[in-house]
């Protein structure tokens, strides 16, 4: 921060000359200097909550494809059980550990981030 100040000394001191507070200009300066640097660390958070954001809604739709794959599985195994008249005690254990998978916290529909808002793109 000093470097910053110093590289605006001069133009402290024509202000000062011209009637202005140099100790104030110099509060000024390191005021806009700070502001300077909340400004970038906030931007760099703002990158990084947008690479969070994109990466969320990469898993989300990992999660659906899944969660497609599963529905897939259990039509074809709903067809295998019509075509070779698999025992119904078979087919109702099959429906009942894939329901379990697909009510699991993983694959839940609420659990994707389809809700999340839109971050706008940093200036």
């Amino acid at each position: 921060m000093l470097e910053d100040l110093l590289l605006h000394e001069e133009t402290l001191r024509i202000a000062s000359n011209q009637g202005a507070s140099f100790d104030t200009l110099r509060r000024l300066t390191a005021a806009v200097i700070d502001c300077q640097r909340s400004i970038s660390h906030t931007r760099d958070l703002l990158a990084s909550a947008e690479r969070q954001l994109r990466y969320l809604h990469d898993q989300a739709d990992r999660v659906r494809d899944l969660q497609d794959c599963l529905a897939t599985l259990s039509r074809r195994i709903d067809n295998l059980a019509f075509t070779t008249s698999l025992s119904p005690a078979i087919l109702s254990g099959l429906h009942a550990r894939l329901d379990d998978i697909l009510s699991s916290p993983l694959f839940s529909r609420s659990s994707t981030p389809d809700s999340l808002p839109d971050l706008e793109p940093s200036d």
